[in-house]
């Protein structure tokens, strides 16, 4: 039988001081922003972990490597499993993970992790959406997006966009009308880019979450049934192609 049920994968990078944050540790330091960007994932995962006590299932996706004490952290906030992401861009990464989930017949969701301003309630809303329209999208007030959500296969909605830019939604949008999918755009969303973005956060979220003692232990409460759980050989998107 068809598992329909939405699996919510949260996108973060692995706590390398340097490799987080770039536009902000230009303006605030690499120490500082290394700082801020743990502050801002462990923000987002607890805000989103109510799904998993909704029917949902979580996954934490780390562009690089998940070994670090801090990933297992966060993982074990949003109650979900520990994965890492494969692609050469973040695309092809986005793309990998939605096929590793489409091909089982479920719903995927993809989050960002610095998406400060979304909850589980928007992300319950997206997850709603999916059971009627092939693409739930969650802008950001950057031009870019903060969730996107597929009911099936949309491999094109990944190739050819300016990652990194301001018209990345816009591109996004242009795709998924070209193809005649039905769609669902939510509202906007912002995210912590710049030290403006920051103060901004500290305003809106005064309560900055509490590190959590790095000896809890890392345990999955509500796993996914079990499937494959090495990477694709191919890649998804280059076997996509015309």
């Amino acid at each position: 039988m068809i598992n329909m049920t939405p699996v919510i994968c949260v996108f973060a990078r692995a706590p390398v001081e340097g490799t987080v944050k770039k536009r902000l540790a230009r303006e605030i330091g690499e120490d500082d922003a290394f700082w801020v960007y743990k502050k801002l994932v462990r923000h987002t995962v607890k805000r989103i972990r109510p799904v998993t006590r909704k029917g949902l299932f979580a996954e934490l996706w780390i562009q690089g490597s998940p070994d670090y004490i801090t990933c297992r952290e966060w993982a074990t906030q949003l109650n979900g499993r520990l994965r890492q992401q494969h692609g050469a861009d973040i695309g092809a990464a986005m793309w990998h993970t939605a096929y590793t989930h489409l091909k089982f017949g479920r719903h995927v969701i993809i989050v960002g992790s610095d998406v400060v301003s979304i909850d589980a309630n928007y992300v319950r809303e997206a997850a709603t959406h999916l059971e009627d329209v092939d693409v739930v999208i969650g802008p950001a007030e950057d031009g870019g997006y903060g969730l996107i959500g597929l009911s099936r296969p949309a491999p094109d909605l990944f190739r050819g966009i300016p990652w990194g830019t301001s018209s990345v939604y816009a591109r996004t949008l242009e795709k998924i009308e070209a193809s005649g999918r039905s769609m669902v755009s939510l509202p906007v969303l912002w995210d912590v880019d710049t030290a403006a973005d920051w103060e901004r956060f500290k305003q809106t979220y005064p309560e900055l979450p509490i590190k959590i003692d790095p000896r809890f232990p890392f345990r999955l409460t509500h796993p996914l049934p079990e499937d494959d759980e090495d990477p694709l050989e191919e890649d998804p998107l280059e076997k996509d192609q015309p």
